[in-house]
Formats: structure tokens, sequence, C-alpha cells
């Protein structure tokens, strides 16, 4: 059953019986939504909201068949008070396959999560202005673009010509893109704006693919904490940002080990990263017109080097010298002073050998 409960300046949508199926498209001027333990809504229209709606509970909502978006928000969806979100199978050929928000996201001290989803811009979510998540747990999986956006896109859907305001934030969350992919940029999350990823946040994205930002693309900037990126792959660079700086605190790389012959690129303006694991990758490239990465761990067989305008970890050139990449500093002229030195013993026994 589901009930609509008229209230003085918007209302109040319950779902009180699981599962409800909605088979015809709905609009509702309702501003809270509610559900009991294990509320299902199944869904062959899409449900429409006229202003903003508050997220109290756990709601479910699951698409029977392609329609268009699930969920249509025309003002500002928030999420609060241990609520949880869950929708999968929704399939939109325009913005936000599951959900698509005109004003803002905030999701705070709950949970969303997202499987199966596609659409034109942001596969599982297209937010118009920013998106927020506080201490908050959410999982993004499976979910496809056409365009950009695998599984969040955050912007207007126009080319931004000057500094967007939009905005994707994260603080004291977990958050995860799972075989995520986009048709031309932002495989995982694509922000005409800015990404901000802070505090004890951990951002990983997995498997996930574009041909531009396989991982993540923002238009403005990116200022991350700690990003674990494990097998994205693309035509081109895997992190991108078009103007301004990418920073980062710690950025883990996983393709399978350096045997397995991926390489990593990640290109911007400018570029600060105090430390980047490049260990379990072939080759890891930083583009960038100016940067710095203070600690670049390479794998074996690998060296720190400068091909402009590029830098990073390259495989070693046949016959070049190289040392294991924890040898660095002292360490490194230590071990040329040892080789220099047996190989000078050599040379005086060869000698000693040849001369009467």
């Amino acid at each position: 059953m589901i009930r609509f409960a008229a209230r003085r300046g918007g209302g109040h949508l319950e779902l009180s019986l699981a599962p409800y199926h909605l088979r015809q498209e709905t609009t509702v001027p309702h501003d809270n939504i509610s559900g009991a333990p294990g509320a299902l809504l199944e869904l062959s229209a899409t449900l429409q909201f006229d202003g903003s709606v508050w997220l109290s509970s756990s709601l479910e909502v699951a698409a029977t068949r392609p329609f268009g978006t699930c969920i249509e928000v025309h003002g500002y969806l928030r999420l609060q008070a241990a609520s949880a979100l869950k929708m999968r199978n929704c399939e939109s050929t325009f913005h936000g396959g599951a959900l698509q928000d005109g004003g803002a996201l905030t999701v705070e001290n709950s949970s969303m999560f997202f499987e199966d989803c596609s659409a034109e811009l942001g596969g599982a979510v297209y937010v118009a202005r920013s998106a927020s998540v506080l201490r908050s747990t959410m999982n993004v999986s499976r979910c496809r673009a056409a365009k950009s956006g695998g599984g969040f896109y955050v912007g207007s859907g126009e080319m931004a010509l000057t500094n967007s305001t939009a905005r994707f934030v994260m603080t004291g969350t977990d958050a995860s893109f799972t075989a995520c992919g986009a048709g031309i940029a932002g495989g995982g999350l694509d922000v005409e704006g800015v990404i901000e990823v802070a505090g004890d946040t951990e951002l990983q994205l997995s498997d996930c693919h574009a041909p531009r930002g396989s991982a993540l693309h923002a238009a403005f900037g990116m200022a991350l904490s700690d990003v674990r990126i494990k097998n994205c792959t693309g035509l081109g660079p895997d992190m991108v940002v078009d103007t301004g700086t990418l920073s980062a605190n710690h950025i883990a790389l996983d393709y399978d080990g350096p045997e397995n012959g991926e390489t990593f690129y990640m290109v911007g303006a400018n570029i600060s990263v105090s430390e980047l694991d490049c260990t379990n990758v072939s080759e890891c490239i930083i583009g960038a017109d100016a940067g710095i990465v203070t600690r670049l761990h390479c794998p074996p067989g690998r060296g720190r080097l400068s091909r402009s305008p590029d830098y990073g970890c390259f495989l070693c050139e046949s016959g070049r010298l190289g040392f294991a990449p924890e040898i660095s500093g002292h360490k490194a002229r230590l071990a040329v002073g040892l080789v220099a030195g047996a190989l000078e013993e050599v040379l005086v026994k060869i000698s000693s050998a040849i001369l009467p």
C-alpha cells in the first residue's frame, strides 16, 4: 500500500507495505518519504517530485522495464537520519538512470546503493548543481553512461566555458564505483566543476572505463585525500582535470602487477601529489604543465624518468643501469661507489693477468 498524506506546505509519501508497483507516471508535491523496513517500490514509470524531498528511512526502488529515469526531483534531495536508498535496473535515454536531481543532493549519516543503471549523462545519478556526501556509505556498481559520468554526473549537462560552481564533495565516507563506464568521459565520476574528497574518506574505483578519465574527470580541479584505483582503463588518461589543479594526499594503483602491461596516466595543468604508489602497474605517467609528486613508488625494472612533457615510472631501456625502487639518495650514491669499486678491482685483475 502507498499512502499520500497532505499537510501544509507539502506532504508525506509513506510506503507502508512492500512491494508497491507504480505503473503510471506520477507527479506528487510531497516533500518527505518514509518506508516500512524493507519497503520496495517497483516502477514501470517515472516518479516525479515537484519540490524538494527528504528521505528519512529505508527504501528500495527497482524498475520492472526500461522507461526513463526512475525518480526525478525538481528541487533538492536529502538523505538523513541513517536512511538508506537502493536503486537498481533503472534505464534512461537522457539524464540520470536511477535519479535525476535538478538541484542539490545531500547524503548525511546514510547510505546509497545503485546497481545496473544507465543513461546518457550520469548512468546512476545526475545532479544539476552539487552533491555532498557526509559520513556515509555509497556504492555504485555496473552503471554506464552513453556520454559522461558512468556512475555520477554533476553539472548542467552543457559545456562549461567558465569556472563552474558544480561540486562533488565527500567527507568521512566510504565510496566505491565498480565496473562503471562512459562513452566519452568519467567512467566512474564526471563533474563539470570540482571533486573534493576530504577527511578520512576512501574513494575506490575498480574496473571502470572511458576514453577520457576512465576513473575520474573534472573540469576545474580535484582535491583528493585517499584514492584507490584498480584496473580502470581507456584510450586516454585515467584521471583528468581540464583546467586547474589535481592535488591528492595518497593515490594507490592496482593493475594486477607490473607484468600485466597496463599503463596508468593522469593529466592536469598542475599536479601535486604527496604519495603515488605505482608498484602494481607496468608504467605510471604524469602529464602536467607544472607539478610535483613528493613520493613516487615505482615497480622493479622501472625508473623515475622524465620524458618531456611527461614524467613518472617507465620501463628501463635495454642496457640502462637502474636501481631497485627503494634505493634512492645516499643509498644510490653508495651503490654507485660500490659498483665503481668492483669494476676497478676487476680491471686491475685483468691488467695483472695480461701484463707481464
